[in-house]
């Protein structure tokens, strides 16, 4: 007997709100992939607060009580054993409410599938109370599937949570039909071209790729690309005083506007420190127009990566991402890892092999 219905639990983007980030760009994917297989989807949105006023505040707990009526409604009269309930946790203090809410649809027979997004859920675990923690190993022994966004998360949940289960690795993943299907060249004429687009913050590393590329201007003909939205003012208007002809930095762009510019780029690099880092969607999109990718060793990068680029570690300097870059192109590298990275998507991290792993594990675990 086949999954025929799906209730999906989490941060969900719908035509009311777009939202960005890797939380909400998995799940509209997972939802996406569902459909595709014709199994009925009923996503529960998790409340959302905008603001913190108290009228804000007011309705955003407002919103969660209705949120939680929603599930209990489903739960009691929602009856087919065919249905598969899907949850993305947010952890820190809202595992007590994901916690009840798994226990209701549990005891109505539903299975549970826990989707672990969070890139710090280990230091999530281990930093707060025993109470958390007692939280987090009951929900999960509650879950007749676990899928894991980060391969560390696996063997942690199996040897530090004691969790004897069959849990599958679930990386986010690039559509195939944004893999760019011709080899990339170097042409020795033309600029080498890197490129960052995500967040702009200092966490993310935005100085670090400044003084990279002022760094290899020096050497190279170059030219550096940031696209992104800044979390802060002051931080925009002092990043923009590097911008020059060389030096372009760029408002938030659609998919299609990126791939172009990935067709031409040649690097990506992303040095980021952000404590909650999981697994990058700009990593794997740009790995898939056969950028090579010199990266910071934080959240999944280095499981990603794997041998198709340079992970330097957390405390790399400018002067190491530039040795690194310099040392790609020198000894004629770049060809060879571009094309590694490409396969390294298509084989591991593409669309058709990742749904497929999906559907083949709930399956075989029903």
């Amino acid at each position: 007997m086949k999954y025929t219905k799906v209730i999906y639990l989490g941060i969900i983007p719908s035509h009311k709100r777009e939202l960005v980030g890797g939380y909400a760009t998995a799940n509209k994917r997972n939802i996406e992939e569902y459909k595709k297989q014709n199994i009925e989807v009923l996503a529960i949105h998790y409340p959302i607060l905008y603001a913190k006023n108290p009228v804000q505040i007011v309705l955003y707990l407002l919103k969660w009580f209705l949120f939680f009526f929603r599930c209990v409604n489903h739960s009691l009269f929602n009856s087919s054993k065919a249905t598969l309930v899907h949850i993305t946790p947010l952890y820190k203090y809202f595992i007590y409410i994901e916690f009840f809410l798994v226990l209701v649809f549990k005891m109505s027979n539903k299975d549970i599938l826990t989707d672990i997004r969070a890139g710090s859920f280990i230091d999530y675990y281990n930093k707060n109370t025993r109470v958390y923690r007692f939280f987090i190993r009951k929900l999960l022994s509650l879950s007749k599937h676990i899928a894991v966004e980060g391969l560390i998360y696996k063997n942690f949940i199996i040897e530090d949570l004691s969790q004897n289960k069959d849990i599958l690795y679930y990386p986010n993943y690039v559509k195939d039909d944004q893999i760019l299907p011709a080899k990339r060249t170097l042409i020795d004429t033309e600029p080498i071209q890197i490129i960052y687009f995500g967040r702009i913050t200092e966490t993310k590393g935005i100085y670090t790729i400044l003084k990279t590329f002022e760094l290899l201007q020096q050497r190279f003909n170059i030219k550096l690309i940031v696209i992104g939205g800044f979390n802060s003012l002051d931080l925009k208007q002092d990043v923009e005083r590097y911008a020059n002809e060389n030096l372009i930095i760029l408002p938030p762009k659609s998919k299609s506007e990126i791939n172009s510019l990935l067709e031409h780029s040649h690097f990506f690099i992303f040095p980021s420190l952000h404590p909650g880092e999981g697994q990058s969607n700009a990593l794997t999109e740009a790995m898939a127009y056969g950028l090579v990718p010199v990266v910071s060793n934080n959240g999944f990068n280095k499981t990603i990566v794997d041998d198709c680029g340079i992970v330097l570690s957390k405390e790399a300097s400018e002067e190491d991402y530039n040795k690194a870059i310099t040392q790609v192109i020198s000894n004629n590298q770049w060809l060879i890892l571009s094309e590694k990275a490409k396969n390294r998507i298509i084989d591991n991290y593409s669309n058709g092999v990742v749904s497929n792993n999906f559907f083949n594990y709930i399956n075989r675990n029903l």
